[in-house]
């Protein structure tokens, strides 16, 4: 999968396509107005990311098969 991020639009977002199957998904990030400056993945496939301006850590949690 290949993921970044969309900040700047309301709501930031963060966007996983899957090449395998050209599909998109996305995920609305409440971070108020954060930039999402690093991302990083955990052995189970959720999304750790850090947002500059608010000062935040969050994480994204992927539904699993």
């Amino acid at each position: 999968s290949v993921w970044y991020s969309e900040s700047g639009v309301g709501p930031n977002t963060i966007v996983r396509f899957k090449p395998g199957t050209k599909s998109f998904s996305r995920w609305s990030v409440p971070s108020g107005g954060g930039v999402i400056r690093h991302m990083a993945a955990t052995h189970r496939g959720d999304i750790y990311i850090a947002c500059s301006g608010v000062n935040k850590v969050g994480i994204v949690m992927v539904n699993h098969p």
